[in-house]
């Protein structure tokens, strides 16, 4: 029996050895408040995750998140869409459901509002079950003037998986707490930026389009503001604050 258990147990360390994290980068948002994003995570041509932008019957401007077809997101005792930090691992332990997950209901400030999170995915093919993340940037503005950007996911095709792992930032903590305050936002020729409070020293600027291609680097700042000239053609890009292996990120707006 001993010698059995150990053969089975070796059996399955293999096989989680073999287990390969697939990430993809995405930056796609939704912005207006009739837009959707449906992805397929794992590539079986099924879709999996669902962002939506909408007013509700009470012209309330919200953002959401959800699972779709047989996929579910993690949750707190309150069947409420729970993130998690970067570096917890996912896995069965945690509760999961279907639910809509609120991100942001701009008219209130409510939810995840101008964040970045990472949430939990369990994706369910054919009977087997599969773990994965996804990185969602929050802005928000004020009223009526918040998006969801899903900046990038992965999934394990074997065993467990950790929040941000196999991504392009390894080891650098997405955080959550604080954003990155930018105007004007739509800009035109200058943007004006505001350092995050948590951060203390010098830090490197960058900016990316939604390709992730780097257009603009900025390094070994150390102002709290910066008044900067940004030669870009228009349309979105994403500004990256990076500092003792944290990052914050928000949206840029160039007319």
């Amino acid at each position: 029996m001993k010698k059995s258990f150990t053969f089975l147990y070796a059996l399955f360390c293999i096989g989680l050895a073999n287990a390969t994290i697939h990430y993809t980068l995405v930056n796609q948002s939704v912005q207006n408040t009739t837009d959707s994003l449906l992805i397929d995570v794992n590539g079986d041509n099924i879709k999996d995750i669902r962002l939506d932008r909408f007013l509700n019957s009470y012209s309330e401007d919200n953002t959401t998140f959800r699972a779709i077809n047989g996929s579910k997101i993690r949750v707190n005792g309150s069947s409420q869409l729970d993130s998690v930090l970067y570096g917890q691992a996912i896995n069965s332990s945690l509760t999961w459901d279907t639910v809509i997950g609120t991100i942001c209901v701009s008219n209130y400030g409510y939810g995840y509002c101008g964040k970045t999170i990472y949430v939990a995915l369990q994706i369910n093919v054919n009977g087997n079950t599969y773990y994965g993340w996804a990185n969602l940037i929050s802005t928000y503005e004020g009223i009526g003037s918040s998006s969801l950007i899903l900046h990038d996911y992965a999934w394990s095709d074997g065993g467990p998986i950790t929040a941000g792992e196999g991504g392009t930032s390894t080891g650098v903590e997405h955080v959550a707490e604080t954003q990155i305050h930018v105007y004007p936002n739509p800009f035109n020729d200058y943007v004006n930026f505001e350092v995050p409070s948590a951060i203390q020293g010098d830090y490197n600027l960058q900016i990316k389009d939604l390709s992730g291609r780097t257009v603009a680097v900025f390094n070994q700042i150390s102002s709290s503001t910066l008044h900067l000239p940004l030669n870009l053609a228009p349309g979105i890009y994403m500004a990256e604050m990076i500092a003792e292996n944290k990052r914050w990120v928000t949206k840029l707006v160039k007319q």
